[in-house]
Order: structure tokens, then sequence, then C-alpha cells
């Protein structure tokens, strides 16, 4: 689940269920929601509200202003046992597309591709972006447990959020900064936090403001391609075609190796050329 730096995020709970495990229930008393930031602050949210489906609920957290993954813990009761169930959600500084651009298309109708797919299969190709590339096209949060080099994994790094060292102690992030390299320095210099072998928790914003051009385009076109696929016409790219003669069609399929990490053409040529992460990297 995610959703955007300066907007409002309403969260719908997993279904509470009956003791059979999958019967939605509503909960003897209104369910209850706390609301955590990364860093452990606990959030002001809004009264939590009964929805019309039975055992589920609604929350809506004000404020995001910053990158951040958040945890939410529903609790309530159902026939006298105390049910409690987790969640978490992803705050971003930025998508690739936006749902306007999406039903721009005269064949993306918002009648019958609902917003929830869109998301749904954009979240699914910044995933597959950033898994290929190494990089984050819009900001975004990020947490790591790093040795005595000090070196966070993502390129790109924007600002530290919280240090904390191996047994939880939160050390004030106003004196650590991230260079550009992605090296993690502090203006103590020299220090037992930064000279030994002490491990770090360091929570931080990284990626780009905003994706390329030709990037953003892509997503469109993964989008729609999958969208079309799911209204039972075929939106993958044909690489060979046969008639009636006895030969059949191929088509293109997802292949890391063969570097068609989406097997729509028209979308690898745009990530092929934005650089593979090296093998073996996390």
């Amino acid at each position: 689940m995610q959703f955007l730096t300066g907007s409002d995020a309403t969260v719908t709970s997993p279904p509470f269920v009956a003791a059979d495990g999958y019967t939605p229930t509503d909960t003897a008393a209104l369910a209850a929601v706390t609301v955590t930031s990364a860093a452990g602050q606990t959030l002001t949210v809004s009264a939590v509200s009964n929805l019309a489906d039975a055992g589920l609920y609604s929350v809506t957290v004000q404020g995001l202003t910053s990158p951040d993954l958040l945890t939410l813990v529903w609790t309530g009761q159902v026939a006298g046992a105390d049910l409690r169930y987790s969640q978490q959600v992803e705050v971003v500084g930025g998508v690739y597309v936006t749902l306007s651009d999406m039903y721009a298309y005269n064949d993306v109708d918002s009648s019958k591709y609902p917003p929830e797919r869109i998301t749904e299969l954009r979240q699914e190709f910044e995933t597959s972006v950033e898994r290929w590339t190494g990089k984050a096209y819009v900001p975004r949060f990020a947490v790591e447990t790093l040795n005595s080099a000090h070196i966070v994994g993502w390129m790109w790094p924007r600002s530290i959020l919280s240090v904390s060292d191996l047994y939880g102690v939160v050390v004030d992030a106003t004196n650590w900064q991230l260079e550009p390299s992605g090296v993690v320095s502090s203006t103590y210099g020299t220090t037992s936090l930064t000279s030994g072998y002490q491990p770090l928790t360091i929570a931080y914003t990284h990626g780009a403001d905003r994706p390329p051009a030709d990037l953003a385009g892509a997503c469109k076109t993964y989008i729609r391609s999958l969208l079309l696929e799911d209204g039972n016409r075929i939106g993958k790219d044909v690489l060979s075609f046969a008639d009636s003669s006895g030969g059949t069609t191929r088509f293109s399929t997802p292949d890391w190796e063969a570097g068609r990490p989406t097997g729509i053409m028209r979308v690898d040529s745009v990530l092929v050329g934005l650089g593979r992460r090296p093998p073996g990297v996390a």
C-alpha cells in the first residue's frame, strides 16, 4: 500500500474474521488502531470508521510530509477472542504516472479499469525498475543496518532521517549526513560510532526528484499493456507469426537474463538504456 507525501492516507483494515478464520465479522466494540513511523513515533490519526462491509474499518493518517514506512496495528475482539492485525504503508515522494495520465487513453476507461488496478500495476512497474537499476526515480524511504564502512546501498541518497546504534540508542541525526557517493559521515569526526565496528541503523531518503520522460512513458505503456490483457486483448509484443500452414505465434515474455525485464519490447528498451544493477548486488 502506497501514499504520496502531502496527501491524507485513508487506510482500510484487514478484515476481522470469526473463529472459522475466514468469515468477516464486526468486532464487539469499534476496532482500534495505532500508527507508528519507521522512527518509532506514534502518529495522530482520525477516528476509526466502521465500513459497510462486515469486519472492515478505516482510518485517515494526516501530515505525511516525508517518505516513510508506517506500521498500522489494528486490534479488536470477536466472540471473546482478541484479534490483532498489522499493515505497512509506504509513503513516497512521487509516482511515475498519475491516474489521469492513464485515463487519458481512449481504451482505458475508469468504469472498466478501476484506480486500484492501475495503482497496483504502477507499483509493480516501479518495483521492477528499481530492482533492475538499483535506483529510485522518485523520493523513497529506506532503512539499513551498516557495518563500519557506512555506505548505503541505494544510489542517489537524499537525507538521513535517523541514526541508532547496536543497542537501539538514537543518535542526533542532525550530526550526520549522506555524501552523494552514498557514504555516511558525521560532523563529530572520528568517534566510537564511526571508528569501531559497531553496526549502525540508518533511516534515510533516496531517489531522484522525478522520473525521466522516457521512463514515465514506459510506465504508461506497461500499465496499458497489462490492462488490455485483463480485458482479454493481447498486450504483449509478437516476436514471430505464422499463418494457417501450421506455424505458431511467439510472444515476447519476461526474461531478465536476456534483457527483457517486462517482456514488452518498447518498455524493455528504455530499461536496458538506464543500465542494470550489477548481478549479485542486493
